[in-house]
């Protein structure tokens, strides 16, 4: 059997941190585009949207909880639709008023104008790409702390 030299195998592990920075880097830069897509069409939708209000008419329960069904209005047509955010418990009331916001080009495809339902996606998806960018900067400093560490004890002559 073969013995490993100290320094084959801190070349090794070198390379497994530099795969894992890489991969986490990578899946952070991903999911940080993929927020900032998010975030851009959300923006977008609050820029080019009409505010209009409509009227919970009930509260369908879902298997992550509670959607709203709002009927509201817009250039003279009645719309209804669905949320596509649920809560435990619900968030709404049937009969509450809810300021919605309502394309031109799309008044079948409102969104409720309030925090969670326009930025939660991006935040969830932001949050975790942070996650991910957290470990690749953590595994970066490890590694220069343990070649530092490694360089003095070479410096030293003790390897």
């Amino acid at each position: 059997m073969k013995k490993i030299s100290i320094s084959n195998q801190t070349k090794a592990d070198e390379n497994v941190v530099r795969i894992l920075t890489t991969v986490f880097s990578g899946v952070a830069i991903l999911l940080f585009s993929i927020a900032g897509l998010f975030g851009f069409f959300t923006y977008d939708d609050i820029q080019n949207s009409n505010v209009e209000v409509g009227y919970i008419t009930e509260m369908v329960r879902k298997s992550e909880g509670f959607s709203p069904v709002i009927v509201y209005r817009f250039q003279g047509q009645e719309y209804t639709f669905q949320s596509s955010v649920s809560s435990i418990p619900p968030r709404y009331e049937v009969g509450e008023k809810v300021e919605l916001l309502v394309r031109e080009d799309g008044p079948a495809d409102a969104r409720i104008n309030g925090f969670v339902e326009l930025w939660l996606a991006s935040m969830i998806i932001g949050g975790i790409g942070l996650v991910f960018f957290s470990v690749a900067i953590i595994l970066v400093v490890l590694s220069f702390k343990k070649r530092n560490q490694e360089l003095a004890q070479r410096n030293k002559g003790t390897l």
